[in-house]
């Protein structure tokens, strides 16, 4: 339900054209973090940022790009967003920006959200992009898409690829099985309609039809990530009773760990990230690996039992961060998966 406060002030920051072409973006407050509104009201930086009216919940603001100042003398050029939490899930929130991408890609992704608000967001999978794509429109004509897929014969090992259609859908799921690709931005208009939607794995919408967008993507994507971060937040040993561990399951749809070949898979998809350490403990035919997040400490255990799950055992420094950088390495390699608590009635004994 969308209140009277956001419905009036979207007409603001449209100017009172809902086919307008906004930047949306879902993101999540960790409880350690400034409230969203509190940074943003604190912030110094006026050349950025001025609040136009806020409500104790949801503000609207003006933000300016110090680049288009400068290029174009004294005319200064502004752009409106909005932020708001939702209403349904506390702590869960919604960033919508006007203007030029240039201009919010440095004002606001790079600068508000990292620096100021300091968000957090998750990862969307493959497969819940093409599910948000096929419950929003029933015929899509793809645009262009890009996507990321392994070639063993690459120095770097993943290649990202971008085609540019017109395609249908069955025509992207088809490359996608084909290459074994992962989706990492998809565009599409709406067939015999003038709407348009990009979709990012990161969770970043841009599209017309504000309304649509939100009730489709933006806020389905943000009651994700406030899960993501419930399901990947105080699993340290050190916060249960005696230390004792709090693994997470990885289920992949598909069989992940048939040979040799596909554990090396994981293993150099670990390799290639920044700030992590590891040391394989076992790698054939199970997977036993220790790795340490040289940027925040974390230290966790993965383990492979079976062809279809990864167990991921957190050790006394673990943050969500961590956690979730590792199933998302994991389902970018492998494939789609669910991410769940380890229930001893249901994984006991595999162990």
């Amino acid at each position: 339900m969308i209140s009277n406060f956001l419905s009036e002030n979207l007409k603001i920051i449209t100017q009172n054209n809902p086919n307008i072409e906004c930047h949306l973006f879902p993101f999540v407050e960790p409880p350690s973090s400034t409230a969203p509104l509190e940074a943003l009201r604190k912030s110094s930086d006026k050349a950025f940022f001025s609040i136009i009216n806020d409500d104790g919940r949801n503000a609207v603001f003006d933000y300016g790009y110090w680049k288009e100042r400068r290029l174009k003398g004294e005319e200064e050029i502004w752009h409106k967003a909005l932020v708001y939490e939702l209403s349904d899930s506390p702590n869960t929130w919604v960033l919508i920006a006007t203007g030029a991408t240039e201009s919010y890609s440095y004002a606001i992704e790079n600068y508000l959200l990292k620096r100021i608000i300091k968000a957090w967001t998750s990862f969307l999978s493959t497969q819940i992009m093409l599910e948000l794509l096929r419950n929003d429109c029933a015929n899509p004509v793809i645009l262009y898409y890009s996507f990321k897929h392994f070639q063993e014969e690459n120095p770097e090992g993943w290649k990202t690829d971008t085609k540019y259609g017109p395609y249908t859908i069955q025509q992207v799921v088809d490359e996608l099985k084909t290459s074994e690709g992962r989706l990492g931005t998809i565009t599409y208009r709406e067939e015999h309609s003038n709407r348009k939607l990009t979709l990012h794995r990161n969770g970043y919408c841009k599209g017309n039809k504000l309304h649509r967008v939100l009730s489709k993507y933006v806020e389905p994507i943000a009651k994700m990530w406030a899960r993501d971060f419930r399901l990947f937040s105080n699993k340290e040993r050190k916060k249960e009773h005696n230390y004792k561990v709090n693994p997470l399951v990885v289920n992949f749809k598909k069989p992940a760990f048939r040979k040799v070949e596909d554990n090396t898979k994981f293993i150099r998809a670990l390799s290639e990230l920044p700030d992590i350490g590891y040391s394989v403990i076992h790698g054939n035919p199970y997977l036993s690996i220790s790795v340490l997040n040289y940027k925040d400490g974390s230290s966790l255990d993965i383990y492979s039992f079976g062809q279809d799950r990864l167990f991921i055992v957190p050790q006394t420094r673990t943050t969500p961060d961590s956690i979730k950088l590792i199933c998302e390495t994991a389902i970018e390699v492998i494939g789609s998966a669910e991410v769940s608590e380890y229930s001893e009635d249901v994984y006991g004994g595999q162990t």
